[in-house]
């Protein structure tokens, strides 16, 4: 009888440590999952963002300088939440830090420029290839940064 109820007894806690386990386990998948899924739409965002940041910044360039434009307002904040977004992912994202904020800086130079909200400046029409052009390299490198997150990073693997 006594061989009989360990037999029980051990059956019934190695099922239950199973399913603490596997809930444990599952726990952990659905934890990684949120942060990815919120990394990925983040770096979503951060590209309609640039489209939209470039759009305004091109209308910005082909008028004659006003720093009390909308357009000019626009753009700025545009900038500032596409900079809070990338703050965001090099915070959670390893490595990241060093290929956003190059890419990051070219674009705001790009935007701005020096002379981009001073009164009178004269309209820029080719400033919108150096702008388009720095924005497709932020989007490469928020893409970059998506594609080097999703790697298994094993060795003769990947």
């Amino acid at each position: 009888m006594a061989g009989e109820f360990s037999t029980l007894a051990v059956s019934v806690l190695g099922g239950i440590g199973t399913g603490i386990v596997g809930l444990i386990g599952l726990r952990l998948q659905h934890r990684y999952a949120a942060n990815t899924n919120q990394i990925t739409t983040t770096l979503q965002e951060i590209e309609s963002l640039i489209d939209l940041c470039t759009e305004t910044a091109t209308k910005v360039w082909q008028k004659v300088g006003d720093p009390t434009s909308e357009d000019v307002a626009e753009t700025i904040c545009y900038l500032h939440e596409i900079g809070s977004f990338i703050r965001f992912i090099t915070v959670r994202v390893p490595n990241s830090k060093i290929r956003l904020d190059n890419s990051l800086v070219n674009f705001r130079v790009a935007a701005t420029g020096d002379n981009f909200d001073v009164t009178g400046r004269a309209p820029d029409f080719y400033r919108k290839l150096e702008i388009r052009s720095a924005a497709s390299q932020l989007k490469i490198s928020c893409r970059e940064v998506d594609f080097d997150r999703r790697t298994l990073h094993i060795p003769f693997l990947s």
